[in-house]
């Protein structure tokens, strides 16, 4: 799965929606996951993008 896959999927929006949704911890936990995975995912890309703009 592509990052811009991954941010289409994720957007912080639907990640709210999610985590307001998720009525067991569990489901909690996963949200909480997902949300660091894809926050790690966008600085991840931004410093990319930093490093090849020069």
């Amino acid at each position: 799965m592509t990052l811009s896959k991954v941010v289409q999927c994720l957007t912080p929006n639907k990640l709210h929606h999610l985590g307001r949704a998720a009525k067991s911890r569990r489901s909690v936990e996963i949200i909480e996951t997902l949300k660091k995975t894809y926050a790690a995912a966008m600085n991840r890309h931004i410093f990319w993008a930093r490093e090849k703009m020069g």
